[in-house]
Order: structure tokens, then C-alpha cells, then sequence
């Protein structure tokens, strides 16, 4: 056995040496009992098996009873206390010998299915039972097995039933009648009944491309992996590849998409869906399997602006903040975007060629890093489709985009002229931010390369202040401007404004964004 707690007992029968005899050789033998369960106290389910302790023993003989003590405890928590006569199974599995039948590899040392039952029945006296073992250990494999002592439940244990399980002074009888008492007191087990199966429940399901499936358990469990914690597209059998973690803290099992979610698409979250391995508590107690359905919804678009440093966020089309906080300085430039994939799109700020971005409303950078020039004119897009959006900026005519935070450009091209206003958004649905430019109050919409003109249409005025987003959330980003403090949206390119409202002042500065995923 490979565990710390071992007591050894050694003991030498040496006969005695009459005047005519020959003295024998002296027999020794030596047992050591491992417990199996040193971190914690054991818990057992309805109708499971556990193994308590691990006997391992050398020598010429074999052991031919085992006693074993039980008392009976009472659970606070549970309520409930052990009766030996319906707490556990009828002779001969109820308390029972197993040998270790590998003696190699992972299971050598591990009460597995494959291990062989050496005993025969049992019997008890009150809570004192007898185990009647006939271990027919082969004379060659002498002190190379290990035993174990082996409760199993009846179906009518109750969650919080409580016992200490123990070994005697006089726990083995052996082939050798002389054997030594087995020290009182050091091998001794506290065992509890749980038959409640744990549950799992959906803590958090994506908001964005980027997001991930959260399940909570109701206790603690084992054998989480991408095995039983999957996602499905809705209503088939197809697995979408993710990666699991689980954290034995917080009780929680984080699914990770191995590539961004698609809008609109409906998805199964499905924990513990059968097979090899389950999710089980410490008593063996399974994971029912559960299945929660969902969708990526795309971003609902409404407005804010930027007064100072003071920003003012809008939950829908009227004159009224429902959020406000500070971030940045009054002389920054600033951009919006989602930064970390969840769908909410959150502030950011260019200082020179440094970018303060934020994953909250609390006016606190999370990512700081260095792009462009000062002189450069900032955008931000989702550029290859991830669900994370990420800087770009225009200089001249020349467009330098990137997938990261802090570059380097990942794409260079050229489009428009210098002295048209860059923007960016996804014009056709297909979660990829597609650039245009505004020049006058002509919009001229490409691809993100820059190299196929998707169309152009005229709104607004040449002084109007000019951005685009998705309004009504079906995907497509189009145009708006706002001219002095009035708001003039449209959800088609180049038709007259069909949202029209007041917000802010002319010397505000507008900002869009999906407040709320």
C-alpha cells in the first residue's frame, strides 16, 4: 500500500526447545492496515460499496477471521443513525474480504470489480460482526496482495445515517496461534450516508459569441470532464468541441467553446448525458442528466454620450440615462466595443496611441496597451469573427487592424480618402466587422479588406455627427447621425430615419453600444 497511515506488526514464534529437540526455524509475520480514506470521512449512497481499510500481510499464514466494530453515531446534520441489521446487506456482502487481484499497473492497490471476494459469510452481535475469511492466497504470492475490508449498503440506508467502523485488539485470527493483539484505537472510520443525488443547475449560459456554459452543483462531485459536460446544436446529437473545468471551491463546471457561438443558433447545454464517466458525489450518488436550451442573441444597439469625462448610457430610444459614470479624460477619444465576448459592449478610451479599455461601467481600465499614432483616427471591430472586438486605426487612407491588444496589425490595406470619417460594423449579418467610409453624407460600405465596394447611399448632413449599429438586433449594422442633441436612426441603408428622438446636447459626444446582452 502507498499510504502514510501504516502500523506494522511483527511477530516471532519461536518454539520452544526441549532437551531432545531441534530448534525450528522462526516463523514471522507482519500486517499493516492502510486507511483508504486519510483526506476525509467516507460517505456511502443506498445500495454502493466502499471499501474501509487495507490489510496487507506476510508471512507463512493467512488470516481466517476478521472482527470488525461498529457504533452507532448520530448525524446532526442528517438526523439519522445506523442500524446494522437494515443499514447494511445480508452475509455474505454486507461486510466482506476482498483480495487485490492486479498487482500491476493503476488498479494494483485499488479496491476495483475485478478484486476476488475471500470471504464467505458474516455474522454479528449487536453491532460486533465476525467475517469468515478463507483467502486461499497461493503459497508463491506470500505478502504480495492486498486485502480489503469491504462494506456494502442495503437500499434502506437513510441520508444522514452515521457509523464508526473499527478494528479490535483481537481483530485477525490466524494460522498461527500465537499471533500478536492488534493494537486498539488506530484504525478506525467515520461513515456517513448520503443518498441524496447531487444536482446540477445552470448558472450562466453565453450572452455572446465568446461566452461560456456554467453549471453549478449542489455539492461536491467527480469525473466532470468534455465527456458528460457537453454542448449540443439544439436538438441533435452533434457535439460543439469545448473544453471543462471544473473548481472544487465554487462547485462549478465552465464549458469553453473551442470557437465563437453563432447568433441566432439554438444550442443544448446538457450535463451528465449518460455513459462512461458519471458525475457522482462522494457516496456514488449520479448526476441526474439536464439539459438547458439556449441562444445567442444579437446585440440590441441604443445610445449614450460623453460629457467630460461623465458617461451617459441609454437603455432605449428616449431622452433618460439609466446609466451614468466616469471614465477616462475630457480630451480622450473615444470607442465602444466588447472586449471579452460576452455581449456587452462596455467603454474605452485613446490617449495619444495608448488605449484604456474597460469590461465594466466602473471607470476601471482592464486592458491598457499601445497602438497606432497619436495623430491616428481609432476604430474597433470584430475583425475575424471571434466574438471579442479589437483596435484598428486609420491613417490617411490606410487602414491598420488587429486581432490582439497591442498588435501588432494583422491586416494593412488601403480604402476611401484621407479626410473621410472611418467606421465600422457588420453589414451583412455574418458576425465579421465590415468597414466603410463617410465622406460628405455619402456612405460608402466595403468588405473588411477594403477591397470590395458593397454599396453606397446618402443620409444625413455633412455636419451631422455620423455612426452606425445594429438597432433592432437582427444582425446588420446600419446608419445614424446625430444632429445636435436629436438622434435619427435607420435599420436599412440609405431610407429615411424610421427611430427619431432627443438625447443629450450638440456639444455631447455620441457614443452606441449593447448596454445589455
Amino acid at each position: 500500500m502507498k499510504s502514510s497511515l501504516r502500523i506494522m506488526l511483527v511477530t516471532a514464534l519461536s518454539c520452544v526447545v526441549l532437551a531432545s529437540w531441534i530448534q525450528p526455524a522462526a516463523a514471522t509475520s507482519t500486517v499493516s492496515v492502510d486507511d483508504l480514506t486519510l483526506t476525509e470521512s467516507p460517505f456511502i449512497g443506498a445500495s454502493k460499496t466502499l471499501p474501509i481499510f487495507g490489510i496487507n500481510l506476510t508471512g507463512t499464514d493467512t488470516f481466517t477471521q476478521l472482527k470488525v466494530d461498529f457504533t452507532d453515531l448520530t448525524n446532526p446534520a442528517g438526523g439519522g443513525t445506523f442500524d446494522i441489521a437494515t443499514d447494511l446487506e445480508a452475509s455474505p456482502l454486507g461486510i466482506a474480504v476482498y483480495r487485490d487481484s492486479s498487482r500491476t499497473g493503476a488498479n494494483e492497490d485499488a479496491f476495483d470489480p475485478g478484486d476476488t471476494r475471500v470471504s464467505t459469510n458474516f455474522t454479528f452481535s449487536g453491532l460486533n460482526a465476525t467475517v469468515t475469511v478463507n483467502s486461499a492466497m497461493p503459497s508463491a504470492a506470500e505478502g504480495k496482495y492486498t486485502y480489503f475490508l469491504v462494506i456494502q449498503s442495503s437500499a434502506g440506508i437513510g441520508n444522514g445515517d452515521a457509523f464508526n467502523v473499527s478494528l479490535p485488539a483481537s481483530a485477525f485470527t490466524t494460522s498461527l496461534p500465537l499471533f500478536p493483539t492488534f493494537p486498539v484505537g488506530i484504525t478506525s472510520q467515520t461513515i456517513t450516508a448520503d443518498t441524496v443525488d447531487p444536482i446540477a443547475q445552470i448558472a450562466a449560459t453565453p450572452t455572446g459569441p465568446a461566452g461560456k456554459v456554467i453549471w453549478q452543483f449542489s455539492e461536491a462531485v467527480s469525473g466532470v470532464s468534455y465527456q458528460n459536460v457537453v454542448l449540443r446544436l439544439g436538438g441533435t446529437t452533434t457535439t460543439v468541441p469545448s473544453t471543462v473545468a471544473y473548481d472544487p471551491d465554487t462547485l462549478r463546471a465552465t464549458l469553453t467553446p473551442a470557437s465563437p457561438l453563432t447568433y441566432g443558433v439554438t444550442y443544448d447545454a446538457v450535463v451528465a448525458p449518460g455513459g462512461s464517466p458519471a458525475i457522482t458525489d462522494r457516496a456514488g450518488n449520479q448526476v441526474a442528466t439536464t439539459t438547458m436550451t439556449f441562444q445567442v442573441f444579437h446585440p440590441s444597439f441604443t445610445p449614450g454620450f460623453v460629457r467630460g469625462n461623465t458617461w451617459y448610457l441609454n437603455n432605449g430610444f428616449d431622452s433618460f440615462a439609466e446609466r451614468s459614470f466616469s471614465f477616462g479624460r475630457s480630451t480622450d477619444k473615444h470607442v465602444v466595443g466588447d472586449w471579452n465576448g460576452d455581449g456587452i459592449f462596455t467603454p474605452g478610451v485613446v490617449r495619444g496611441n495608448v488605449w484604456y479599455l474597460s469590461n465594466s461601467f466602473s471607470g476601471t481600465a482592464d486592458i491598457v496597451f499601445a497602438f497606432g499614432r497619436s495623430t491616428d483616427i481609432p476604430v474597433v471591430g470584430d475583425w475575424n469573427g471571434d466574438g471579442i472586438y479589437t483596435p484598428g486605426v486609420v491613417r490617411g487612407n490606410t487602414w491598420y487592424l488587429t486581432d490582439s491588444f497591442g498588435g501588432p496589425a494583422t491586416s494593412i490595406f488601403t480604402f476611401g480618402r484621407a479626410g473621410d470619417l472611418p467606421i465600422a460594423g457588420d453589414w451583412n449579418g455574418d458576425q465579421v466587422s465590415d468597414i466603410g467610409v463617410v465622406r460628405g453624407n455619402t456612405w460608402y460600405l466595403a468588405t473588411d479588406a477594403g477591397s470590395t465596394l458593397v454599396g453606397s447611399f446618402s443620409f444625413g448632413r455633412p455636419t451631422d455627427v455620423r455612426l452606425v449599429g445594429d438597432w433592432n438586433g437582427d444582425g446588420v449594422w446600419t446608419p445614424g447621425i446625430v444632429r445636435g442633441g436629436t438622434w435619427y436612426l435607420v435599420n436599412s441603408f440609405g431610407g429615411p430615419a424610421e427611430v427619431v428622438f432627443t438625447f443629450g446636447s450638440s456639444t455631447d459626444s455620441p457614443v452606441v453600444g449593447a448596454w445589455n446582452a
